[in-house]
């Protein structure tokens, strides 16, 4: 699977659709779960002496549930969803098929922010609950940097030799390296050595005292 990029990101770009059947068991397990077991969340019987059609699902379920389209959406960038704001215009009903849907509305290159429309609908296109949404591509490219370095780290310790002649000694070597964008090594060059060292990274060298 590929992974999204802030560049290849347009506006009118969309997200979903998602269809979800909503059961009455599915609300009831999340509003007891969440500490909110009260009728209108449970009972139809109780939500209606309330004034309500039947049970409704709790708005933080609403909200869960466009998190998800748009972190499903982010997927592997390392992108983060940054804010989710929402407005419940009519209540979420259980044992019906809700739709989830998005799209892109803005994009800001300079901070690699992205501006989302998100919203529920039943089955007659109403939207039941509408919100605004914002993913941060800045922090993917920080994850990236961050990973790019752990790796080069890493293949520099493992390929550090210490000569079987220096050993109970010490020393300390400096080495500049160039690597493209590919990671393939350009050019390399012991810049410093002290006492019996050698990163081994050039593979120019045998690992003997410098």
């Amino acid at each position: 699977m590929s992974i999204m990029k802030f560049d290849a990101v347009k506006i009118g770009d969309t997200l979903g659709p998602q269809e979800i059947h909503l059961s009455k068991d599915q609300v009831r397990t999340y509003a007891r779960t969440c500490g909110m077991d009260v009728p209108r969340f449970t009972d139809d019987e109780g939500a209606r002496k309330e004034g309500l059609p039947g049970m409704i699902a709790p708005g933080n379920l609403s909200l869960a549930m466009l998190s998800r389209l748009v972190t499903d959406w982010i997927g592997q960038s390392g992108a983060r969803l940054a804010r989710l704001g929402t407005t419940y215009r009519q209540p979420v009903q259980p044992d019906h098929t809700i739709t989830l849907n998005g799209f892109v509305t803005h994009t800001e290159p300079a901070e690699k922010r992205v501006e989302i429309d998100v919203w529920i609908e039943n089955e007659d296109a109403e939207r039941l609950v509408i919100g605004t949404a914002t993913a941060n591509f800045c922090h993917a490219q920080t994850v990236a940097v961050s990973e790019w370095q752990r790796q080069i780290s890493a293949r520099l310790a493992s390929q550090k030799r210490f000569p079987l002649e220096a050993m109970g000694q010490s020393g300390a070597g400096k080495v500049a390296f160039t690597v493209d964008r590919s990671g393939h090594l350009v050019s390399d060059e012991l810049i410093e050595s002290t006492g019996f060292s050698c990163a081994g990274c050039c593979g120019d060298c045998d690992g003997s005292p410098r």
